[in-house]
């Protein structure tokens, strides 16, 4: 399932900074499942949002950068189905706090 991006979503878009390390942990174990745009958006932006507030700027730059690259595409790559998995309009708020602090 993507309960792993799911969750991730919910705590970085609502700020449940008590759980932070938690997502980290969640989303460092499903690299593997990050098939879609989407959820490597979410993996890169999530962990892009937790790195800005642990104060860690490079990190989160680096994880900004793949999220942007990733929200910016516009196939997915299967032949008959290209815009499948793609970043969307349910995944604004978190590209709003990307964008938020993506020149600081």
């Amino acid at each position: 399932t993507n309960a792993f991006a799911d969750m991730s979503y919910l705590a970085v878009t609502h700020g449940l900074t008590h759980h932070y390390e938690r997502v980290l942990q969640i989303l460092d174990a499903n690299t593997s499942m990050l098939r879609f745009p989407v959820l490597g958006f979410i993996h890169h932006a999530c962990r892009a949002v937790i790195f800005e507030a642990q104060g860690r700027a490079a990190a989160a730059g680096e994880e900004r950068t793949l999220a942007l690259e990733l929200a910016s595409r516009r196939t997915c790559g299967l032949p008959y189905h290209s815009e499948v998995g793609l970043v969307g309009q349910r995944e604004s708020p978190l590209l709003k706090k990307l964008q938020g602090f993506r020149d600081a």
